[in-house]
């Protein structure tokens, strides 16, 4: 039974969604979600309802009552309920207002976490810092409005962080011996179902490996380290070990769990291809060739896509608030108050002390004077604690004490009422600086577009980037054969760095925009994705024989043939059915159909892309070029979308460039500068892949 008093502004927004088969197996989901501007008179009382209600306080506070437990949820605190005993909530007495986020949610990892965020079943409320809990609730609410699998599996992410936001904060809040001891049954607890995970992952990865023939001779296991994290010590030692040539393959239950990002799954990607090392997966099975290359890269960029498209959402509705003066998240800063229209307010009790700090520092005094000043006042900083020399030293150069706010990139001047005077502030700023030792200045490094690609056309090794100072100080950078470096007899000669990467972008982005090019590469992409879930098939197969067979059982049944072995045959045939039908809600939701109208978009804003930007060329680079070899007189490009398995080898490409079979695109010759007379001769451009000849041989 549910009773309540929706004593809320306006602008308080209240979703409700009904989740899927495929939603309600997922370890986190949700039914409802809102952001209610509660004002005094808000309260609700409800009897019980199977989910857990996840609270997150923005202004106010709301008392929250269950059982014998109570609690008060303050501004930047959340809170876990469960909500299958009776409960109530309203804006807590004395309060004009709590504006709160709120979430239904449940699930199997929400149900996990509970004996952390709940110890001993009693209310516990987490104090949370920054905007990071406030960006999630917008993600959710955004992602209510769309039934995809894409928004399906956001919405899970979100909650987790969620959870695990308020997890961090207790494990770091908690200091009494018995608090800890819950924690750290909680937190075993968790890593026993981890270590179960793997277990099942080993399994998988067995079976796969006996299927292929491949022979295992070690297992590295990181137990309850996640792949988000660098830190991985057996992940170490696998790197460290496949430079000793003690295995030719490193076989993963899945690609997402061998590193925590895309830079680094590409750095270690290399460094095991580097030693001879191919990386598999048991469960996705990707082709090795270009257009495996091209598909790999879609997936990341379709996720890529919808984090940004959100992301772009959220900052637009914070980015407008801003605009208006208003309040967009974090900690407050010390001196204000945000007042129920989300403004900012000058707090008449602390505002004094931010002036009269402003005003002594720039009479003389150091901030450590100011802070033991602050602190014999007996005043606290925004959490309660005492004034620290961080606290004052972030005071001095908060220009919000001028009336500016800034949110990212966006600078409102006269946004909020000021404290201290804009003569004061700048006069504060010159000695701050006058009074800063001035920081060394580190080294700039240089980034070498071409690294791990560019290989020496005389000896097959790898170029790589260095840097000269010359007699007049100007800086030279330069490709230069990895063996000429070492002294080993490759005479080949280094190449101007900028000259060759302009080169290469040029002729890659001729082929971007080849429309016949980019109609191949996408009818190759769909022709593999249709191939690559071997899986759902052999599942969908299976599940129809497995209702061919409960049909036939209960034709028998109504036929009147019922003996002992019927009704556990049907069983079994009812079991069956709902394992497979599991394994394909979990096969669709791990590998979703790209349509071929998002390949294409993906694959044209390539043409969009600024090529006097570095991340824009390296993206480029990584996408569509295989690999490059550097001869005298002519370059040798071999692009991922024709044909082929893997980076050609020297031999391969030296019998091309030999019999020059490739495309001559045009006859480029470098600047005769003082600085550039190495490469002083014409350099040809081939665009083709051999690797067909390299099939068609064996």
């Amino acid at each position: 039974m549910l009773t309540y008093n929706m004593d809320v502004t306006p602008e308080s927004v209240w979703k409700r969604t009904t989740p899927s088969e495929a939603e309600l197996a997922q370890p986190y989901y949700c039914t409802e979600a809102g952001v209610f501007y509660a004002q005094q008179h808000f309260s609700t009382a409800r009897t019980d309802k199977e989910s857990y209600l996840l609270f997150y306080t923005l202004r106010g506070a709301g008392l929250i009552e269950q059982g014998e437990s109570h609690v008060v949820l303050g501004t930047g605190q959340a809170l876990l309920l469960n909500c299958r005993t009776p409960q109530s909530y309203c804006t807590a007495p004395g309060q004009s207002c709590w504006h709160h986020y709120w979430v239904h949610l449940d699930g199997a990892g929400v149900a996990a976490m509970e004996p952390l965020l709940l110890p001993g079943k009693k209310l516990t409320p987490v104090q949370l810092t920054g905007v990071k809990m406030q960006e999630l609730f917008e993600m959710l609410l955004g992602q209510m409005e769309h039934s995809t699998v894409d928004s399906m599996v956001t919405t899970g992410l979100a909650l987790h962080e969620m959870l695990a936001l308020c997890a961090r904060s207790i494990l770091a809040e908690a200091e009494t011996t018995s608090a800890r001891q819950v924690i750290l049954q909680a937190v075993e607890t968790l890593d026993n179902q981890r270590e179960e995970s793997i277990e099942g992952q080993i399994r998988e990865c067995t079976a796969y490996a006996e299927k292929n023939g491949i022979t295992i001779v070690k297992h590295y296991i990181d137990r309850a380290i996640s792949a988000k994290t660098d830190n991985r010590p057996e992940f170490q030692q696998m790197i460290k070990d496949s430079d000793k040539k003690l295995f030719d393959i490193v076989l993963v239950w899945k690609l997402d769990r061998f590193a925590r990002n895309r830079y680094d799954s590409a750095r270690y990607k290399t460094q095991l291809k580097k030693n001879g090392v191919k990386l598999m997966s048991a469960t996705e099975i990707i082709s090795d060739g270009p257009e495996g290359i091209i598909l790999e890269s879609v997936l990341e960029g379709y996720a890529e896509y919808y984090s940004a498209d959100l992301s772009e959402k959220v900052i637009r509705g914070m980015t407008e608030n801003a605009l208006k003066g208003k309040f967009t998240g974090g900690a407050i800063p010390f001196g204000y108050t945000i007042n129920a229209d989300r403004r900012f307010e000058i707090d008449p009790l602390t505002a004094p002390f931010v002036a009269e700090t402003f005003q002594r520092y720039n009479d003389g005094q150091t901030m450590r004077e100011i802070r033991d000043w602050l602190n014999e006042k007996g005043i606290k900083n925004q959490r309660g604690g005492p004034m620290t020399f961080n606290t004052i030293q972030h005071m001095l150069s908060n220009r919000r004490y001028i009336g500016e706010l800034k949110y990212r990139d966006i600078l409102i001047p006269d946004a909020i009422p000021s404290i201290v005077t804009t003569e004061l502030f700048n006069d504060v700023q010159e000695k701050i600086a006058k009074n800063k030792k001035a920081p060394a200045r580190r080294k700039a490094e240089d980034d070498y577009l071409l690294t791990t690609k560019l290989h020496c056309g005389c000896c097959g090794a790898l170029m790589f980037g260095e840097s000269g100072t010359s007699r007049t100080g100007e800086v030279h950078r330069y490709y230069k054969c990895a063996t000429a470096k070492k002294h080993k007899g490759c005479k080949k000669k280094t190449v101007r760095k900028q000259w060759l990467e302009d080169l290469v972008v040029n002729q890659t982005m001729q082929l971007v925009r080849d429309d016949a090019a980019m109609e191949s590469i996408i009818a190759k992409v769909m022709e593999l994705q249709d191939r690559e879930n071997t899986n759902l098939p052999l599942y969908e197969k299976q599940l129809r024989d497995a209702e061919s067979g409960i049909q036939n059982m209960l034709n028998a049944i109504q036929a009147g043939i019922l003996t002992s072995s019927t009704k556990e045959r049907l069983e079994q045939l009812e079991e069956t059915k709902r394992e497979l039908e599991a394994r394909i809600a979990e096969e669709k939701l791990a590998k979703p159909k790209i349509k071929e109208e998002f390949i294409r978009f993906w694959l044209m804003r390539f043409r969009k892309l600024d090529m006097s930007l570095k991340d824009q060329r390296q993206a480029l680079v990584d996408t569509f070029i295989n690999s490059i070899y550097l001869y005298d007189d002519k370059v040798l490009i071999a692009f991922n979308y024709k044909e082929g398995t893997q980076t050609i080898t020297f031999e391969e490409a030296a019998q091309a460039a030999s019999k020059e079979n490739g495309s001559d695109l045009d006859c480029f010759t470098a600047p005769r500068t003082a600085a550039q007379v190495l490469c002083s001769s014409p350099f040809y451009y081939f665009i083709e892949s051999i690797l067909q000849k390299q099939r068609s041989a064996l």
